[in-house]
């Protein structure tokens, strides 16, 4: 699978390795610095990480393992990275803060926002909060959210998977 940025691409080879190249601005390619690559080089992983979906933002990207987990690199100015703060990561980094014994089976990377979806059905979101664009209610709709917090607008209906564009969200759920 294959995910376009604003000027940087990732690849998820067959044997689960990722792949980036394209203007490395802001660690947006996770190998470490901030230069351009003009042919794909393969991006560091903790040994026996197997990477199932990745997705590229602005200048952030994301992906998700065979196990479930969430790595997050690059810009991170309005916290779409979901470590917490707004530090910018030039390498792969875990999310660390999902509710224990969560399993993510999907990523999404929307200019400034993130967004996972879990084996549960459960929505969750973080980045740039402005334009509703988090779909976290009206009282919410400025604030950016430094970590993955739930999207509970969706009762008992499962989510199954997340879109991200610029400035909006779509979630398709199982009754749709």
């Amino acid at each position: 699978m294959a995910s376009c940025g604003g000027l940087h691409t990732v690849v998820v080879a067959e044997d689960g390795g990722l792949w980036s190249w394209g203007d490395g601005g802001r660690g947006a390619l996770g190998l470490g610095g901030e230069e351009r690559k003009l042919i794909p080089a393969r991006v560091t992983l903790p040994a026996g990480e197997r990477v199932v979906i990745a997705a590229c933002g602005e200048s952030h990207g994301a992906c998700c393992t065979e196990q479930g987990l969430v790595y997050c690199w690059g810009d991170n100015v309005y916290g779409q990275g979901g470590h917490g703060d707004t530090d910018i990561r030039l390498v792969p980094t875990l999310i660390q803060s999902f509710p224990r014994h969560t399993t993510i089976l999907m990523v999404s990377t929307g200019r400034f926002h993130t967004a996972a979806v879990s084996a549960q059905g459960d929505l969750y979101i973080w980045g740039r909060g402005d334009h509703g664009r988090l779909g976290l209610g009206a009282g919410a709709t400025k604030e950016c959210r430094l970590v993955p917090t739930l999207v509970d607008g969706f009762g008992q209906t499962r989510v199954q998977m997340v879109a991200l564009g610029a400035m909006h969200t779509l979630a398709v759920t199982e009754s749709c």
